[in-house]
């Protein structure tokens, strides 16, 4: 119960997370004292009258949902993946600006001629600290060897026993960290970054109106795609299906949205927008999908109810 209350599943039942898990001892303790008075199937007289009523479960507490990070770390503790979002998200802009590369990129170094990305290039990481394995060398020093993350791969990154025993406080598990060091490409072994510089992490900047989440966009969605041949957009040229909205198409939130659509395949057309250029996009009819209300209600709780139309 614990673990499904802290990846999200439960969501969805009116209640926050940290309500629900703060319920957990009495909902449990109510449970075991149900069950001691019910052993081998009996019932007290009284007991009867009581099953009657409706039961409304235990209060909630009157406490504020967790901050969205310990609501990531809490999901990627009971199910190895960040669902909601990911921590790097608000670092977006500012792995942009410097320049750092894409772990995704490096990774795909290794298995295709690449003129950008070769052994012993050098780059620059922007990402989380997945995990951190120590490593005592031959002279009594230690190394470690880390696994960083950001929203496109995780990478191992080697540092050895002087950089490491100069920033361990920095390079701990669940940190954003700002590295520079030198590709690593070796045949029959995962791409690799060797270490040589530790930086102070840029504040996370306001991210541009591009690759904000569309839940706090306020303008209306009103789509206007046209069949082809069409000159106006009347309400008899408008095309039947669901509408999307995206900041734009590498947008984060949108995997979060293909995994509920994927559950629901059907014969019912798809469109995306994009904010970022202002243009709709037909998905494949492998893609269609069989909209109805609990998918709608999850797509909007996720998008926001403005960028979410339907039209039957």
């Amino acid at each position: 119960m614990e673990s499904l209350v802290k990846c999200g599943a439960l969501d969805g039942l009116d209640a926050n997370r940290r309500q629900m898990l703060q319920s957990l001892p009495v909902v449990i303790e109510t449970l075991e004292a149900t069950k001691r008075r019910n052993i081998d199937g009996q019932l007290g007289f009284f007991d009867m009258s009581a099953s009657f009523g409706e039961d409304t479960g235990p209060a909630l507490p009157d406490v504020a949902e967790f901050p969205a990070v310990e609501k990531l770390r809490m999901e990627k503790e009971s199910t190895g993946l960040y669902l909601s979002g990911h921590p790097m998200m608000e670092y977006l802009d500012a792995a942009q600006k410097v320049q750092a590369a894409r772990i995704s990129d490096l990774l795909d170094a290794a298995q295709e001629y690449s003129a950008r990305y070769m052994d012993n290039t050098q780059v620059t990481l922007l990402g989380i600290v997945a995990s951190v394995k120590k490593k005592i060398t031959k002279n009594d020093a230690t190394m470690a060897f880390l696994s960083v993350e950001d929203m496109y791969g995780a990478i191992e990154v080697i540092v050895f026993p002087r950089i490491f025993t100069e920033n361990a406080v920095k390079l701990q598990e669940g940190n954003v960290v700002l590295l520079k060091g030198r590709l690593s490409l070796r045949e029959d072994e995962d791409p690799k970054v060797v270490c040589d510089i530790v930086e102070a992490v840029p504040d996370p900047q306001h991210v541009p109106a591009r690759l904000q989440n569309p839940q706090r966009r306020n303008s209306s969605f009103s789509p206007t795609v046209k069949r082809q041949g069409e000159e106006g957009a009347s309400s008899k040229g408008k095309r039947k299906g669901l509408f999307l909205r995206f900041p734009s198409r590498e947008a984060p939130v949108r995997q979060l949205v293909e995994r509920v659509l994927c559950i629901f395949d059907g014969m019912t057309p798809l469109y995306y927008y994009y904010c970022d250029t202002g243009k709709y996009e037909t998905r494949p009819p492998a893609e269609f999908i069989d909209p109805n209300e609990p998918m709608l209600r999850e797509l909007r709780r996720i998008l926001g109810d403005e960028n979410v139309v339907f039209r039957p």
